[in-house]
């Protein structure tokens, strides 16, 4: 449709299909970030343990802990966690990530609430008990 009313290329994928991909892709970029925060694994199995100019936070816990300062470890583990859960929250409410889809749209309207509702329509038409 966009063709026929005479937009170019880059104004279908500037208007169309980059505002219909983006929540897609911004989740997708979400999850991607959230993994190379807590990345442990690679630095630890390709450059080895002892190499502190690749060290991650998650290494620094796991060394920490290793060494049994469980203390420091713990401190570590918590403020990688506060700074994931930051980071995804200003991702969410900064850019508009929708996590969570058409969940909420989709619950199914419990039987309570629509005898509840059915019965405050009855009370405002002025009838019933």
């Amino acid at each position: 449709a966009a063709r026929v009313d005479g937009a170019g290329a880059w104004q279908r994928f500037w208007r169309i299909t980059l505002p219909l991909v983006k929540p897609v892709l911004l989740v997708a970029v979400l999850f991607r970030l959230l993994d190379a925060l807590r990345m442990f694994d690679l630095p630890f199995v390709l450059i080895g343990a002892d190499k502190e100019s690749v060290q991650t936070l998650s290494m620094l816990a796991y060394d920490e802990a290793t060494n049994l300062r469980y203390g420091s470890a713990a401190a570590f583990s918590t403020v990688l966690f506060l700074y994931v859960a930051v980071v995804a929250f200003a991702f969410v409410k900064l850019l508009g990530a929708d996590v969570l889809g058409d969940v909420r749209e989709k619950r199914p309207v419990k039987a309570s609430r629509r005898k509840a509702a059915g019965r405050k329509a009855v009370q405002r038409k002025g009838g019933g008990s």
